[in-house]
């Protein structure tokens, strides 16, 4: 999951894009989503015209710049 927020031009995808891009169910990956979400990786957005977006949270670390 991580992988495919990871490589995409935007950094984020909806929900439907997971599913099909990794073929699984959608309550997978909205388990997958909340899992990450409680460890800091992802958050969730609303779009109106989308519905909600797994977003990629890019975390800094000490000492590294923007990373």
């Amino acid at each position: 999951m991580l992988g495919c927020l990871s490589i995409t031009d935007s950094g984020s995808l909806t929900s439907a894009d997971l599913v099909r891009r990794l073929r699984v169910s959608p309550a997978s990956v909205s388990k997958a989503i909340a899992y990450l979400e409680g460890q800091d990786l992802v958050r969730r957005e609303r779009d109106g015209r989308r519905g909600a977006r797994a977003v990629r949270r890019r975390r800094r670390r000490p000492g590294c710049g923007p990373c």
